[in-house]
Order: structure tokens, then sequence, then C-alpha cells
């Protein structure tokens, strides 16, 4: 945006009113970024394969990526009032992005001392216990850099002090 939300929200609504990208439906929150390019938002991203060790080691296990200590980017204290929406109990990003696991845990959500929250949104947790990576068909493995969403964002942004009402649908279309 470099300073320039006006031209911003210009490009971001081209894209959207492009029709070539759609926003993820509820039900694919949980596997739309997880390892791989978003089928459906992603219009610009990296392509790799190499992502899950690095994710695991960052985002699931508790050890380091060095091998010292506990190094894991774990969610902040308060990461449940960043993603519920105001009088709402059903925002799809809490069960399909965070889960309780036993420190180096893998599989099924579990209990118990020393079990901590996980951010899982970014890698696919059964590629975790397989041997080699698996990915759903026709998608490519990698990171999104560029989504759909991040145009409504745009948009939403670039209205804000000018056409609030306007500015709100987007963002209201972004969140449901």
């Amino acid at each position: 945006m470099k300073g320039d939300l006006d031209s911003a929200g210009m490009y971001a609504r081209k894209v959207i009113n492009s029709e070539q990208f759609n926003l993820s439906n509820p039900g694919e929150i949980s596997e739309m970024v997880s390892q791989v390019i978003s089928v459906k938002e992603g219009i610009w991203g990296l392509y790799t394969n190499q992502l899950t060790k690095m994710y695991g080691n960052l985002f699931y296990n508790s050890e380091s990526i060095i091998g010292e200590g506990d190094a894991s980017l774990n969610p902040r204290d308060d990461y449940k009032e960043l993603y519920v929406n105001v009088g709402r109990d059903n925002d799809m990003r809490l069960p399909g992005w965070f889960r309780q696991k036993l420190s180096g845990g893998v599989g099924d959500e579990e209990e118990g001392e020393g079990a901590r929250l996980r951010f899982i949104k970014l890698f696919r947790e059964k590629n975790m216990v397989e041997s080699t990576p698996t990915y759903p068909k026709g998608v490519k493995p990698g990171v999104n850099l560029l989504r759909l969403s991040e145009m409504y964002l745009i948009v939403a942004e670039a209205l804000l002090e000018k056409e609030p009402d306007v500015a709100r649908d987007y963002f209201d279309t972004f969140i449901v």
C-alpha cells in the first residue's frame, strides 16, 4: 500500500471484482493455508515442500530448532480475545488453528499436565507422523504470501474514513 490507500483500495477492488479468486468457506478454514497455497484464495505464494520439520519445531514441538531448550512459538495468553467475533461464539479459526498438545505430542488433542496450546494453522498435522509429507490432490505445497482475504481488508481500510458503511460490508464479507 506504501502510503497510498486510495490506489491500494482501487487495485484490491479490481482483484475482488475479477472473480478469479473466491473466499474460503468456514469448513475449509482449518486446511486452507496448512502447508499449501490456497486453491481458492491464493493470489501469490511460494512453492516448497520443506515446511513440515521447520513448522513442527516452531509451532508444534517444544524442542528448539537448534536443540537447546524450549523455543517453540506459543500463542499469546489472550489469543482468544484476538480471534473471537464480537457477539458470536462460532469463530471457526479457534478449533481450526489452535490445539492443546502434550510437549512434542502428535495426533489427537491431549489434555493433562504438560499440555500446551499449539498454533497449528500453518501446517498439516498428519505430516508430523508420516515419513513423507502428503497434500490434497490438486494443491501446491508452499506458503501463501497474498490471498483474496487481504484484498478485502485493504478495501475496508481504504474506505474506513470516507465510506464506513461500505468498509464494514467488505470487512463483514471477509469475517463471515
